[in-house]
């Protein structure tokens, strides 16, 4: 019974190196490699097993037959000899279970490893498609040709991904069909090794129990870690989509979005009218400049509208749409009223002064005051024949020699007006008063 003393050593050291772990469950699972620790239990055993010899050799070999016997009584353990314990090929049992385990870490690998270069291959299929789209719709063709080329594309996308999915799911039936053999084969191994394990409990005691709840942590391990990876994957795309695509919910926008509806097929606009120049209102570049802005706004929004966005931005582009169209459209109205407006105003503007040229033919003057309300800015008549600058005088009389006051001509880019410099006593101007020009030149 010299062998009692080794398979306790290894019973202990068998305890020592799955019990700890199990005693920590906030601690990492930690995988361990069974050949190693055979291999330390192998030679720690050796060496024991050689100072004993060497003690039992001095003379105690006898001896030890009957402590061995005491021993056995005292404890009421069960002797187990060291070649039963190889007889039970619990060694060759692990070391098969770690072989397989190892290969099935491997084909797992090289199947995430081509579920991932399928997908990027997919995406690469993807990519590539969103390139040739936007080329087209860079390309400004008919709606019709568009689309024929986009479904071309989207037909020729879908073919490659198909072609991409079949050459990949060959590789992956392979593994696994591996996969199941492998664990086809351990599931054997560990029957096996259920059957010797019952026969050497004294060994190592509750083994299998201890490795499976191990195992399981280790997998409830990477199944949570795997669930959180995907609930995080989902929370973030799901946060980067609410980012560029958010959701209104403001009453206000909301509303907009609501009313501002319709089509608007096409704007008559309307063409560069001779009398903004006359008028100088606005330049014919400056008109076009803004016609050009407008068609610049619509070929942007009519992309942006291309794109598929989520949430509240595709009725929102619809509505910033609607609204600038509809603007445009009011807009365009308006310039047409505005310009019969001035037409209208202008003939009358003209009626008047055809009767004040009229007035001035039968009444030769240099000038007429108009209006005098405001001493800053009087609206007068001068005669064709006189032209004057900024800074010429003219002196304002009430019939032939009734002297009224002084003023001041100023030439604007629109009209000619004049300021008000002084006035007689008790007098002020009234329209149609006489003004009598003094040139620059003729002042003293």
């Amino acid at each position: 019974m010299g062998n009692e003393n080794q398979v306790k050593e290894i019973v202990q050291r068998s305890k020592e190196i799955f019990l700890p772990d199990e005693l920590r469950p906030d601690e990492p699972p930690h995988v361990y490699s069974l050949n190693e620790e055979f291999a330390k239990s192998k030679q720690y055993r050796s060496f024991l097993f050689g100072i004993k010899v060497i003690l039992f050799l001095v003379g105690m070999v006898g001896l030890t037959y009957v402590l061995s016997i005491a021993i056995e009584k005292f404890r009421g353990e069960t002797h187990v000899e060291i070649t039963e314990f190889d007889d039970l090929k619990l060694r060759d049992l692990l070391d098969s279970t770690s072989k397989y385990q190892n290969e099935l870490n491997s084909v797992r690998e090289e199947l995430a490893s081509l579920r991932s270069r399928m997908q990027e291959e997919i995406l690469t299929a993807k990519n590539e498609a969103s390139r040739e789209r936007e080329s087209v719709l860079a390309m400004n063709l008919s709606s019709e040709e568009t689309k024929a080329r986009i479904d071309k594309i989207k037909e020729k996308e879908e073919a490659r991904i198909r072609a991409i999915r079949a050459e990949y799911q060959r590789k992956i039936d392979e593994r696994d069909k591996k996969i199941a053999e492998l664990n086809q084969k351990i599931a054997e191994i560990n029957k096996d090794m259920k059957t010797n394990i019952k026969k050497a409990e004294d060994i190592i005691g509750n083994f299998e129990k201890l490795y499976t709840i191990k195992m399981n942590r280790q997998r409830e391990a990477y199944e949570k870690e795997i669930r959180e990876l995907k609930e995080y994957y989902k929370r973030y795309i799901d946060a980067l989509i609410l980012k560029y695509n958010p959701i209104f919910k403001s009453g206000k926008v909301v509303d907009i979005i609501a009313t501002a509806r319709g089509d608007i097929s096409s704007i008559p606009f309307n063409p560069y009218y001779d009398i903004f120049s006359k008028e100088k209102i606005i330049s014919k570049s400056e008109f076009d400049r803004i016609r050009q802005n407008s068609e610049n706004y619509s070929t942007l929004m009519d992309r942006m509208l291309q794109i598929p966005y989520e949430n509240s931005i595709p009725p929102t582009l619809s509505s910033m749409n609607f609204l600038f169209r509809k603007t445009s459209q009011e807009y365009e109205k308006l310039i047409k009223s505005l310009v019969e407006a001035i037409k209208r105003k202008n003939q009358i503007i003209q009626n008047y002064r055809y009767a004040i040229d009229q007035y001035s033919v039968l009444y030769p003057e240099n000038g007429f005051v108009i209006d005098p309300r405001d001493s800053k800015y009087v609206r007068v008549h001068l005669s064709k024949i006189h032209s004057v600058k900024t800074g010429d005088y003219g002196y304002v009389f009430r019939d032939d020699d009734e002297y009224i006051g002084k003023l001041v001509f100023i030439v604007s880019d629109i009209d000619v007006y004049a300021r008000v410099i002084e006035t007689v006593e008790n007098k002020s101007l009234k329209p149609f008063d006489r003004i009598l020009i003094k040139y620059q030149k003729e002042q003293p």
